[in-house]
């Protein structure tokens, strides 16, 4: 659900609060809590004809976790609806209209293509996160960005800002009021300048992990001497293991989210290697 779906911003409001978890039962208090006021006066707000102020609007918008352009839309609709004068909220209503359509605009931006453009490349690959929103969509009952958020453990600001690139991408698309994957895979070519950042990215996550490891993970380290002919040999073999494991993962059912990171170089011993 998104803002731009309402021209009232107290019926967006209403419709987030609800749509969350226990019927938004507490939502109001923690909102009021933030802005600072007491939970009866922001409660009549949105029971009668008293309306936001441009701060608190900045703060609801903060709460929710708008992306600037949400943001920008919420508080036209605010200064609509506080507009005194005919002038005022022709502007005001001018304002609403150029937002909505400039977010239409990116909304439509989808390519059907496998490969992104590098300027996409570089920002889906500059954090971990956006790689693993689009995939936690695939699986059930993490298909809003509240539950995104709370899956990764991520600022709620950060997952809507991920899936508005992953939807106007294609990667990611809206259905039914769900967010869902939308092109099935990304790749990167062995002379991409993000292929680094992308190794880079998952290990870090490995790092964090280690040393509080569950039984179904797993770390191995092998420091090795051995023939230059078996070098081949294992890089060989754990090509062909990789090559599993995309089978595997490809037919399989996403329940869950894992990271696999296979290291295999070598060591330099005081020259060029």
């Amino acid at each position: 659900m998104k803002v731009f779906e309402f021209d009232d911003y107290k019926d967006f409001v209403r419709e987030k609060i609800q749509q969350s978890p226990r019927g938004g039962h507490g939502q109001l208090s923690r909102i009021a809590e933030l802005l600072n006021i007491h939970t009866s006066i922001f409660s009549h707000v949105f029971s009668g004809p008293k309306e936001l102020s441009i701060e608190q609007a900045f703060g609801v918008c903060r709460y929710f976790g708008l992306t600037e352009l949400e943001t920008d839309y919420f508080i036209a609709l605010v200064l609509l609806a506080r507009a005194g004068s005919q002038e005022a909220r022709l502007k005001f209503k001018k304002d609403v209209d150029r937002l909505k359509s400039q977010a239409t605009s990116i909304k439509n931006r989808v390519t059907s293509e496998l490969s992104l453009t590098e300027a996409d490349n570089a920002q889906f690959y500059s954090h971990w996160y956006y790689m693993a929103v689009k995939l936690v969509t695939s699986i059930d009952d993490f298909n809003s960005p509240e539950s995104i958020a709370e899956k990764l453990q991520l600022p709620l600001g950060i997952v809507n800002k991920v899936l508005d690139f992953l939807t106007s991408v294609g990667l990611c698309v809206e259905k039914g009021g769900k967010i869902k994957p939308g092109v099935s895979k990304t790749h990167l070519g062995e002379d991409s300048p993000q292929v680094s950042r992308h190794h880079q990215n998952w290990r870090v996550k490995g790092f964090e992990k280690m040393g509080l490891l569950k039984p179904s993970e797993l770390f191995f380290t092998m420091p090795a001497t051995l023939s230059k002919e078996d070098v081949m040999k294992l890089r060989a073999k754990i090509v062909e293991f990789i090559e599993e494991c995309t089978k595997v993962v490809d037919s399989s059912k996403s329940e869950t989210f894992y990271c696999m990171n296979i290291d295999w170089y070598e060591v330099c011993l005081g020259g060029p290697c």
